[in-house]
């Protein structure tokens, strides 16, 4: 995303206008502003198979950056969906979780599937060159920077959780920081778009 469209998306959430809306919006996450193009990623699965959004068009896609060792963010929201989906029941099969590794060089395949599977919902892994990861995390201006303090190694990063329509569209941003209800309740308005 550019730098003018970022300013764009904050400029618009932050108006009087957007607040208005979003007191007459159905939904209680914030909004992705419908004149800010929904942005992409070109990545690899991992059977190595070439993957982009419009491959997971019909289900509602909720995109997440992280890592497999993140000490507490990134457990703690793939726990928070996995509650969120038990509440959605049936819904939640409409539903998919698309994790984009942070530390491709350490995520192997078999740890980001065990790792996903933790979100108790249908998910993906996505991994890629040092590169694609840092252009798909540009696209969704997420944050990340190698840290090293002491002799180990973590990765600081923003945290948020892109959830995009059936049709491709992103429509809501939530913070890690969501309750379990209030992401229940926006997926729950989404996946009844969906097919089943």
């Amino acid at each position: 995303m550019s730098l003018r469209a970022l300013v764009i998306v904050l400029l618009t959430l932050a108006s009087p206008l957007a607040r208005a809306d979003r007191a007459i919006s159905p939904f209680r996450l914030p909004q992705w502003p419908a004149q800010v193009a929904t942005p992409d990623l070109h990545l690899t699965d991992t059977k190595g198979r070439a993957r982009a959004l419009e491959d997971f068009k019909g289900r509602v896609t909720i995109v997440y950056f992280g890592f497999v060792s993140c000490p507490d963010v990134c457990p703690a929201t793939l726990r928070k969906l996995a509650l969120a989906g038990r509440q959605l029941g049936r819904a939640a099969d409409r539903i998919e979780l698309l994790f984009v590794t942070l530390d491709p060089e350490h995520d192997t395949p078999a740890q980001l599937d065990a790792y996903v599977a933790m979100a108790g919902l249908r998910a993906s892994a996505l991994t890629g060159t040092p590169d694609s990861i840092n252009r798909a995390a540009k696209e969704f201006s997420v944050q990340h920077a190698r840290i090293v303090s002491k002799g180990a190694a973590t990765i600081d990063h923003s945290g948020g959780l892109y959830i995009i329509d059936a049709t491709g569209r992103l429509r809501l941003v939530a913070p890690v920081s969501v309750s379990i209800e209030d992401l229940a309740h926006d997926l729950r308005i989404l996946a009844a778009d969906a097919p089943s």
